[in-house]
């Protein structure tokens, strides 16, 4: 089978790239041929630009999907594994234009929280975000950011759901995605 991994890092970001990269290896020995889109370096990947510091969610989306268009129609790409927050939206709308799967794995809380996590800047966990949790419990400082990273998240809700697969790496993430 022909896959395409996608996700913004490379290794040495954090543990979900390392996690990805094993998983990419995994295929690869039993005979799958996987390409990974991403803007860090990996084996027989193809690299696409990193954003700004400010992210243009709307801009990334449709550069990205065109990037992922690009690589299914060369590569003959038969299925599409989305990795993270940055890529899975791109992915999705890629996957349906060409109508083949689409996977996406969850590790964190990037889909109910602007910080990804549930967790106050205190550390206290909280289960659903809302404008109020941001208000209330968010630095002044980052009110903005966190509305603006807010929206777009609730934007991605219905899209998220096109998704033919969607993989929890545990049973609390899976409870916030229900």
């Amino acid at each position: 089978m022909k896959v395409l991994f996608t996700t913004y890092s490379g290794i040495g970001v954090g543990g979900a790239e390392v996690s990805m990269d094993l998983l990419v290896g995994g295929l690869r020995e039993r005979g799958h041929n996987v390409v990974i889109a991403s803007s860090g370096d990996y084996e027989n990947s193809v690299k696409f630009k990193k954003f700004g510091k400010v992210p243009f969610y709307s801009i990334h989306n449709k550069y990205l999907e065109k990037f992922f268009s690009k690589i299914v129609k060369e590569r003959g790409i038969e299925l599409i594994h989305a990795q993270d927050r940055l890529t899975s939206i791109a992915a999705i709308r890629t996957a349906k234009k060409f109508k083949i799967p689409v996977v996406v794995h969850f590790r964190d809380y990037w889909f109910a929280c602007p910080r990804s996590s549930c967790l106050t800047p205190d550390l206290k966990e909280y289960d659903k975000c809302s404008y109020l949790t941001i208000l209330k419990n968010f630095p002044i400082k980052r009110w903005l950011w966190n509305i603006r990273k807010w929206e777009y998240i609730k934007s991605t809700w219905k899209e998220l759901d096109k998704a033919d697969l969607k993989l929890a790496n545990g049973s609390v993430v899976k409870r916030r995605l229900e």
